[in-house]
């Protein structure tokens, strides 16, 4: 008996306490709300008339609040952000803040309502894209599209490499002629090995000239004949080849020129036979 009297007691100490404090509340929250209307602060001044508008509150200041709350709910504007890219297509994965606090963190097209008024809106991207717009909101003024297009940075391709046509040029014709001097040189070695070759022949058939004709040992005339009519034609080929190979050494035709370089050998004589533009 004594419990259940101890606790009516510090119940009715208590709900005085709390009456009082939801008293203030309420005549904060009614204060506080007509002083933010009146700065076009609608989304504090709602919150603030929820609180005072509840029937826990006066009566006088529930009847206001509860009218203004009306009033402000349909004062309030809304927008709905927009991102695209470059080909038009709405983006999704794009955090917004409004006036530097942050206002969604991506986009869904849903309409979110903010404070009438001039805002900077920015938007920024997973990988740190950003794209700002300052937008005058109107009272009142619902589902506003504020669109803001995101350039990505393009990847810049490198110059393409310009390759020279394949022309030969000066110091290709130079190499051409060290070419056909060597083959030139190599042809006179050879000449001179079978012109030895056909000495040593002769020598060893015991060749007798008996007046205009020359008289050897039988068999033996035919391999002299070859061997000195092979180190003829090695004399012109190889005489040939280091004439033509001195001569592009010495005037090599300039850059871009075309020629064709054909040697040209009979069993009695040789010659160089050029064609082309310089």
């Amino acid at each position: 008996m004594r419990s259940v009297t101890a606790l009516a007691i510090a119940a009715s100490l208590w709900a005085p306490a709390v009456f009082a404090d939801d008293m203030q509340a309420c005549s904060d929250a009614y204060t506080q709300a007509q002083v933010s209307r009146k700065d076009r602060k609608l989304l504090d001044a709602r919150e603030q008339l929820r609180t005072c508008s509840q029937m826990s509150c006066p009566g006088f200041i529930h009847k206001d609040c509860a009218q203004w709350l009306d009033e402000v709910q349909a004062s309030l504007p809304s927008v709905v952000a927009v991102a695209q890219d470059d080909a038009g297509t709405n983006l999704v994965d794009v955090a917004v803040s409004l006036d530097g606090k942050a206002l969604a963190s991506s986009l869904d097209g849903r309409a979110i309502e903010v404070d009438p008024g001039p805002h900077t809106f920015t938007f920024v991207t997973t990988d740190g894209v950003k794209a700002e717009t300052q937008v005058l909101v109107v009272e009142a003024e619902r589902d506003k599209r504020v669109v803001v297009t995101i350039h990505r940075p393009r990847a810049i391709a490198p110059p393409a490499a310009v390759v020279p046509e394949a022309r030969p040029g000066g110091s290709t014709w130079r190499t051409v002629g060290w070419i056909l001097g060597g083959a030139g040189v190599v042809g006179l070695g050879v000449a001179a090995a079978f012109g030895v070759s056909a000495m040593e022949d002769k020598s060893n058939a015991d060749c007798v000239s008996t007046g205009a004709k020359m008289v050897c040992k039988p068999g033996t005339v035919p391999g002299i004949k070859s061997a000195a009519l092979t180190s003829d034609v090695a004399w012109v080929a190889g005489g040939v080849l280091v004439a033509g190979g001195a001569g592009l050494l010495l005037f090599a035709p300039r850059s871009g020129a075309a020629l064709k370089i054909m040697p040209v050998v009979t069993g009695s004589s040789g010659q160089i036979l050029a064609v082309g533009s310089f």
